[in-house]
């Protein structure tokens, strides 16, 4: 605790320095430093304060928020948080400028710091800030709210349409198609792949029978959409597609059911009937056996479920389905017990601590400094390029490739693993953007480009580019007080002659909040075995599938091409593992752990376990 105080201790003096350092008072010719990031050494190490972002100005009451890295000496990657304030201002209109004349430092987060120290952190930066004097020109001050008045004004377009809900009372798999199922033909062989869906599954074009596995049990149909049934006459050359798992659990019970869907839709397994359990002093119910978030509200006798961070309410099970801000659930939703079977629901719930501690951490930035002569990318077309304009934008994105290309003007950006690239052409050269032009913000959520949003240029020297990306990057989004997976929207995916390449997916794997890492996980149930066979090395003609080693994925293959991909190359490496004393089961998968860094280490997100 004493190293953890000092820890604290040290980086608020940093940050008061860093704020006194860069004051400019209002008067004479003085230039404002408004280069950024703001490095400070300490005896910890460097901490790095990245560029204010300005949230609203009221009257005279300013809030915004900034990010917060620290290096330690024995560190080999950074601490990344934030830290928000609230300062009174006065403004000077003839000279220009906006000086905080009472600033508060409102709140700290990092990712190991616990309440307790967060606490400690705001009560001791009091008495330092109320001493800061901090001059903005108000040009800074309207481009920032400009900024996140764009930034609030994208979510408020976010589709919250309900999903195709299913139950069963038995075991069931979900297999989504991407559209209408696709073949495309396995390379060397007589036989073809439906590429268009994150399962292995494969069709032997003598007899026009399809195939699918969970690794011990074969499924057969004459049609992909089904129904599909267990086989034992599966063909030698198709089980040579599925390699036996040493370490898998054996199958109990009947084989599950299989389930197509070629439109958004979600999977809700009970193991028998729902099973309803009264939550302790409160007036809600919940379904406790199963993996998915199901609650009844005894007073109205109404269903909710929660999925991709989205409340979906009902009279009668079999719909119709409705959402349900989660700014307007009735009031025993924010009583739910955290310590309950149900607590992690209170992420969904706006107004608790739980749902604060979300949106907050939607706020950190993941960055990087990326040097110039090292940072590479390529793109690969499906085809000649082909563009298509964004509607009401001046940005066209290219549709035949899984990469994030944008041609805005006479220029190219691609968003890489984080990284902003630029070029004269669609196929390159690529060099490191210094800058991302103003449009970028503009794109709204009903493109698949949307996340790239998120991805910011912060400064540049002739060696360095400082970038970073907020988690709507992957697919985290703020809405109504909490956060939601995904923005809702379908996207058609690219599906040409030789390449297919899927877009973010908001629906079918029951996606839910982990408030412990900060991040999602997927209550994939009776699926997760299926998805699992789907990584087998296939000589298969399908999109860009770099692989950067073993347990490792490559940007391409990142959470900006949605779940479907991200699982479906989780499989395609080996990456998936599990822990037998927790009986939590993992996958590898989203960006890696920082900008740039293609093989790095991947963050292992739990799936969802009662």
């Amino acid at each position: 605790m004493r190293i953890r105080l000092i820890f604290i201790w040290t980086l608020l003096v940093a940050i008061a320095a860093l704020f006194t350092a860069t004051t400019i008072k209002a008067q004479g010719t003085q230039e404002i430093d408004t280069s950024w990031p703001r490095e400070i050494e300490s005896d910890l190490g460097k901490i790095i304060i990245y560029q204010p972002q300005l949230d609203s100005l009221d009257g005279n009451m300013l809030t915004g928020r900034a990010a917060v890295s620290l290096q330690g000496s024995e560190k080999k990657e950074p601490v990344f948080g934030a830290l928000w304030f609230r300062s009174e201002v006065s403004v000077d209109r003839d000279a220009g400028l906006m000086t905080l004349e009472d600033t508060k430092i409102t709140r700290v987060k990092f990712p190991d710091a616990t309440p307790e120290d967060m606490q400690k952190m705001r009560d001791r930066i009091e008495a330092p800030a109320n001493t800061w004097d901090i001059v903005l020109t108000l040009e800074q001050v309207e481009s920032s709210l400009a900024a996140s008045e764009k930034e609030v004004a994208s979510t408020e377009n976010l589709k919250s349409d309900p999903p195709v809900i299913i139950f069963s009372q038995k075991p069931a798999v979900l297999i989504s198609f991407d559209g209408e199922p696709e073949t495309r033909p396995i390379k060397d062989s007589p036989y073809e792949q439906v590429v268009n869906t994150a399962v292995l599954i494969v069709k032997d074009k003598s007899s026009g029978n399809f195939y699918l596995s969970n690794g011990q049990t074969w499924y057969i149909a004459t049609n992909p959409k089904g129904p599909w049934s267990v086989t034992t006459k599966t063909p030698s050359a198709i089980k040579d597609f599925v390699k036996p798992d040493p370490d898998a659990e054996p199958q109990t019970g009947p084989p599950p059911q299989i389930i197509t869907a070629t439109v958004p839709t979600e999977l809700i397994v009970t193991s028998g009937a729902p099973t309803w359990t009264a939550l302790t002093g409160n007036q809600l119910l919940y379904v406790s056996n199963t993996e998915s978030t199901f609650i009844k509200e005894i007073a109205t006798n109404k269903y909710y479920l929660l999925l991709s961070g989205r409340w979906f309410s009902s009279q009668s099970l079999d719909g119709p389905w409705a959402y349900e801000r989660s700014d307007s659930l009735p009031t025993s939703f924010k009583q739910i017990p955290p310590a309950s079977p149900v607590g992690d629901a209170l992420t969904a719930v706006a107004g608790t601590n739980e749902a604060e501690d979300a949106d907050a951490d939607a706020e950190i930035p993941q960055t990087a400094a990326i040097k110039r002569n090292e940072a590479k990318t390529d793109v690969t077309y499906d085809g000649s390029p082909q563009f298509q304009d964004i509607p009401s934008t001046q940005v066209q994105y290219a549709v035949n490739t899984n990469a994030s290309v944008l041609k805005i003007g006479d220029r190219y950006y691609v968003c890489d693993n984080g990284v902003w690239f630029a070029g004269l052409t669609p196929t390159g050269p690529w060099a490191v953007a210094d800058s991302v032009p103003d449009a970028v913000q503009t794109i709204p959520p009903s493109s698949p480009v949307y996340n790239v949003r998120y991805v910011h240029v912060y400064d540049s020297t002739p060696e360095i580019v400082y970038v970073g990306y907020t988690p709507g990057y992957t697919g985290t989004y703020r809405y109504y007080g909490t956060v939601v997976y995904g923005t809702g929207w379908y996207y058609r995916p690219w599906i040409g002659p030789v390449y297919y390449y899927p877009r973010p997916y908001t629906w079918g794997f029951n996606v839910l909040y982990n408030p412990w890492t900060g991040g999602w996980g997927f209550a994939l149930g009776y699926s997760t075995p299926f998805v699992n066979v789907s990584i087998v090395p296939l000589s298969l003609v399908l999109g860009r599938r770099r692989m950067v080693g073993a347990g490792r994925l490559s940007p391409d293959l990142s959470a900006a091409a949605g779940i479907s991909t991200a699982v479906s190359a989780a499989a395609k490496c080996g990456a998936d593992t599990a822990d037998r004393d927790t009986g939590k089961a993992w996958l590898w998968s989203g960006l890696s752990e920082s900008p740039g860094q293609a093989g790095a280490s991947w963050q292992a997100v739990a799936l969802h376990s009662r």
